[in-house]
């Protein structure tokens, strides 16, 4: 608002009376601009800063290993150490990461709404609007799509740059457990349907019992409603915000839980993979210097043993159903 009105102050005569508005000069708009894309980013960082508070938190305690079935090291005042480390090691990634999405939010969702059109139901139009925005497509299937809240997870795990983290996840994601990616897909839904149904709910009530108090609907009480839709409405709005807050952070728990059980199995799988690899290349040469020793000096049952001990982090509910998915 301010600089808006810092332009030039102009009165003309109009139709119904004196007009007055604003003309700005050309650095004037690129300042308003600036602004905008400031404040835009701003926004940007606290949505990421508290989406890596909240996977930090939750992969502590996702990798604090069972013991007698509890969790045992899971962290203490967690947002307060999340928030720390944040500010001490990741403030800089952050702050690439929310201007990246800050430049490609816009474009990311026009393009994956048409790529949503194009891989559907192909008809002519479809297929001509896919024809010509090959490019912008391939683009954004290659590129584009990576970058999600998702990255900012996997630089709270593995502490890596925006970009190589964006990649990861994608790849994770999308490759190493389907379940996995399914259940992370299915999130968003929960989540609409949630917030929702909270919005419409706190809507309904809020009509209800201005519409059924007697302090409200009578026209010679203190509290007297002359408008109860108009404050259904309004109480509609706020429990939508509310709802949007907490149902954010648990998409945000969720997706980073999901997100570790995808890492832990790649990571027994390279795991297995290796202990086999070098159970080939040793068998009948098993001896002090083997790099499987360690296990049991011999190579025959490795794989199993290794099976049994193998630390799971994962909660035995949450095995379950991805195994059954």
């Amino acid at each position: 608002c301010l600089l808006i009105s810092c332009g030039q102050l102009a009165i003309e005569a109009g139709g119904n009376g004196i007009l007055r508005r604003f003309h700005h000069s050309f650095s004037e708009y690129w300042y308003m601009s600036y602004f905008v894309f400031v404040a835009w980013w701003m926004c940007e960082f606290s949505i990421a800063m508290s989406q890596y508070i909240l996977a930090w938190v939750t992969q502590m305690w996702y990798f604090a290993p069972y013991v007698n079935g509890h969790k045992v090291d899971a962290p203490r005042c967690g947002l307060i150490a999340g928030l720390a480390n944040a500010l001490r090691f990741h403030i800089g990634t952050l702050a690439v990461g929310s201007m990246y999405q800050t430049l490609i939010r816009g474009p990311q969702l026009i393009l994956g709404a048409l790529a949503g059109m194009v891989h559907g139901q192909r008809n002519a139009v479809t297929g001509c609007i896919g024809d010509s925005l090959r490019c912008g497509l391939a683009c954004f299937n290659r590129y584009l799509v990576r970058f999600s809240k998702v990255a900012f997870l996997d630089v709270a795990i593995t502490s890596s740059n925006f970009a190589p983290a964006a990649s990861r996840a994608y790849e994770l994601l999308s490759n190493e457990v389907p379940a996995v990616s399914a259940l992370h897909g299915s999130q968003a839904i929960f989540t609409f349907v949630g917030v929702a149904a909270i919005s419409c709910a706190g809507c309904l009530l809020t009509l209800a019992s201005v519409s059924g108090c007697d302090m409200f609907n009578n026209p010679h009480s203190f509290l007297f409603v002359s408008h109860p839709k108009a404050v259904a409405g309004c109480s509609g709005i706020v429990s939508f915000f509310i709802a949007t807050s907490f149902m954010t952070v648990l998409d945000t728990v969720t997706d980073t839980v999901l997100y570790c059980f995808a890492m832990e199995q790649r990571r027994h799988k390279r795991f297995r993979a290796k202990l086999q690899e070098a159970e080939e290349e040793q068998v009948g040469c098993i001896g002090p210097w083997s790099p499987l020793s360690w296990l049991g000096g011999s190579s025959d049952g490795i794989l199993p043993i290794y099976q049994e001990s193998a630390p799971r982090y994962a909660p035995q509910r949450l095995r379950n159903l991805l195994s059954d998915a």
